[in-house]
């Protein structure tokens, strides 16, 4: 072969390699690209754009572990689940022994309720290497089958892998609560709570468990044997405490949360339970020092403010109350309770415009509220707007469809206005169905009966309502009322006068009273004539 041809040809070649070498480094570059921009996306949430830029890279680099993995997880994540198999496929062709790979497959079977099959894969990983995630999805499997032991097992590897992975103590804990091993659960939640800092939600999550599964009194045993053995841990002490709460006994959480104040005087947890513990004793002055230490320790605790306002309600200090909540209303006027709270405290007061102010502001922050506009109804039905009260009524009920007394009040506005007695009637009697035993509104259904002249079945209601409602002049009027029509002048004497006593002061009922005195009174000189 001619010498000078050889060099060409090999000239040609060498080019061609280099423009090849070039052509993959590109295309692997651009690879790269689309699948970082895939991941981003992916972090984002953005599942359509993630996929799209996967494809691409999958296009440049059809090989690449990592970009089939990721496209698989895609489908993965939007339940496609035969599109994933089929790039789980081509992973375990490239790789048969790729975990990511297999760990997918795993909770594909997972979701397709395939317990066995995903139990199988599984313990395939674990067989390669203690990986987390494996161990932990087999414990749930486990714990599903009610394979308790094995599950322990797994989640032990896990928390052995991960000692700060708090997720595995809290299954464990509950195998072991529902194992009824009472004492293992507890430490076990301790560990967690040491490592975590979670101790409010944990000694929430652990309560409940006792509760639900009727081992209150074993717990407060095994925490008293506790506490006995290291009185100053304050973390068991105190769930000590909320076991006696939640039992009820006050007066023993009460000491129990005094000796945590004694060794942590700032615990605000502590200060805030014990204003509870004294409000539910009524010793309402104790409750109201221990509210007005948390506000000294954190002035913006919402809680405590909160808290001092029922306190001052229930004592019937509503101005009081309105003047603690009015110290936090500018930096909380987006909070829905303490804006209902002080609506509430203004109706009381007959403040009807304030009130009304208060309840618009909480339908601005939940227009969901049902509770809002039924305040609203009840506020315009006392101003004597009862077009607006029964508008604000009907939604409640939009919003409501069991909310009896909603019902009831529409029902009531229309009997004692003398109008639309019928659907009155079936408004009411819808209140009910929906309250059966609820002497209001039996008393709202004797008075339809009255204002629909059918007096018998009025005054059996009316009886029935006094027999839950004792207290009520407003009941206790409408029975004389219907006493009345029944010519039982004594009788509608007698309920007249416990309405006066029990605080009416319709004009109209002293000049029932009155004419019923003069009958009386003739009725007994007529006796005496003869």
């Amino acid at each position: 072969m001619d010498k000078t041809y050889l060099i060409i040809i090999l000239f040609l070649v060498l080019i061609a390699s280099c423009t090849s070498q070039r052509v993959s480094i590109k295309r692997q570059n651009t690879a790269y690209t689309h699948y970082a921009m895939a991941v981003i996306h992916e972090e984002k949430g953005e599942l359509e754009k993630a996929l799209l830029e996967y494809l691409e890279a999958e296009e440049c680099d059809p090989n690449s572990l990592n970009t089939l993995l990721g496209i698989a997880n895609i489908y993965y994540e939007k339940k496609d689940y035969q599109r994933a198999k089929e790039y789980l496929k081509k992973i375990t062709g490239l790789d048969q022994d790729s975990v990511k790979a297999l760990l997918l497959t795993a909770k594909i079977y997972l979701d397709q309720n395939q317990i066995e099959q995903s139990v199988e894969v599984l313990k395939k990983i674990t067989a390669q290497e203690d990986n987390l995630e494996t161990h932990l999805i087999l414990g749930k499997l486990y714990c599903y089958e009610k394979k308790y032991p094995e599950a322990i097992t797994q989640l032990k590897k896990v928390i052995q892998l991960d000692p700060s992975f708090i997720e595995a103590y809290i299954i464990l804990g509950e195998i072991y609560i529902y194992l009824k091993e009472v004492e293992e659960a507890i430490e076990i939640f301790e560990r967690a709570k040491s490592l975590s800092g979670q101790d409010l939600k944990l000694d929430c999550l652990l309560l409940e468990l006792f509760k639900s599964h009727h081992l209150m009194d074993e717990a407060a045993k095994i925490y008293e044997k506790k506490i006995n053995d290291q009185p100053n841990h304050i973390s068991m002490r105190k769930l000590l405490a909320k076991i006696y709460l939640k039992k009820e006994n006050l007066k023993a959480s009460e000491n129990h949360f005094n000796e945590i104040l004694r060794q942590t005087p700032n615990d605000l947890e502590v200060l805030l339970i014990l204003g509870s513990i004294y409000e539910a004793k009524k010793e309402y002055n104790l409750a109201i020092d221990k509210f007005k230490e948390v506000i000294k320790l954190d002035k913006d605790n919402l809680s405590a403010y909160l808290q001092l306002g029922y306190v001052y309600a229930k004592q019937d200090k509503y101005k009081e109350a309105i003047d603690i909540l009015s110290e936090i209303k500018d930096e909380y006027q987006d909070n829905y309770e303490l804006c209902f709270f002080l609506g509430y405290l203004y109706t009381y007061l007959k403040n009807y415009p304030e009130a009304e102010n208060f309840f618009k502001k909480t339908i601005l922050i939940n227009p969901s509220s049902e509770m809002s506009y039924y305040q609203l109804g009840v506020i315009y039905n006392e101003e004597g707007n009862f077009e607006k009260a029964i508008e604000m009524f009907y939604k409640t009920i939009e919003l409501d469809k069991t909310f009896a007394d909603a019902y009831n009040y529409i029902g009531y506005i229309y009997a004692e206005r003398g109008i639309k007695l019928q659907e009155s009637l079936e408004l009411i009697k819808k209140a009910l169905e929906l309250r059966p035993n609820n002497g209001y509104i039996i008393d709202s259904l004797g008075w339809v009966y009255y204002k629909l002249s059918k007096y018998d079945q009025a005054l059996e209601q009316l009886e029935k309502a006094y027999h839950l409602i004792k207290d009520d002049p407003t009941v206790l009027e409408h029975l004389g009322d219907a006493y009345l029509k029944k010519n039982m002048f004594k009788k509608a004497y007698q309920a007249y006068q416990e309405a006066k006593k029990f605080g009416s002061k319709r004009e109209e009922l002293g000049e029932k009273i009155s004419h019923l005195e003069n009958i009386l009174k003739k009725e007994k000189g007529e006796k005496n004539s003869e």
